[in-house]
């Protein structure tokens, strides 16, 4: 009887967060004291990690910026690739069929050391400059590759481009992170050396 008390509280707790989210629109909700602040957070941030709706898990999300102070994020140390290396280009390695206008591919090898706090999964974010995310891959170890066949990036493109590792919790909020790592991309030749590599049209 004390779990399905303990379980009719939290809910209640938590329906009156949301509502007063929902009521309050963009205002914030500023809780009259810092001890009922601390409160609250307990109460959502344990909430969170019991919620598996995702439509209930944002609202939570966003009744925890307001009432809680931000979450402590510990780093992840990044390992392979290093910083400035370059990912070669028309990979034979890859193993992948050759293509005549795109080339081998390329492979991805992505490699990071475990936080000191526990996470649940990884987050792997390749990126270039402030375009959307090239790739974005959730992982549960600590490490990551991909092969990508026939795949090219233009001469142009070849710069300006980094990868990260967040860490996630079970509620899939980011409690660790690493660097902004810097990586570049080789030139992509076909088979004479001299043609770059082409998407046909």
């Amino acid at each position: 009887m004390r779990v399905v008390r303990g379980s009719l509280a939290l809910s209640l707790a938590v329906s009156l967060l949301l509502s007063a989210a929902s009521t309050a629109g963009a205002a914030p909700i500023r809780p009259p004291a810092n001890g009922l602040n601390a409160a609250l957070c307990a109460i959502v941030r344990f909430a969170e990690a019991q919620v598996m709706n995702p439509a209930v898990l944002a609202q939570l999300r966003a009744v925890e910026a307001q009432v809680c102070p931000p979450r402590p994020v510990v780093g992840i140390t990044l390992t392979q690739p290093a910083a400035g290396a370059t990912i070669p280009q028309d990979d034979q390695s890859t193993g992948c069929t050759y293509d005549h206008a795109r080339g081998y591919g390329y492979r991805l090898s992505f490699s990071w050391t475990a936080p000191s706090v526990q996470v649940a999964s990884y987050e792997v974010i390749l990126q270039h400059g402030t375009s959307p995310a090239a790739l974005d891959e959730t992982v549960t170890t600590t490490s990551f590759n991909a092969t990508e066949c026939n795949s090219f990036v233009t001469d142009n493109n070849r710069t300006g481009w980094h990868w990260q590792v967040n860490g996630l919790n079970s509620a899939q909020q980011v409690v660790a992170t690493s660097e902004q790592r810097a990586i570049s991309f080789g030139t992509c030749r076909l088979i004479d050396g001299r043609t770059p590599c082409f998407a046909p049209s």
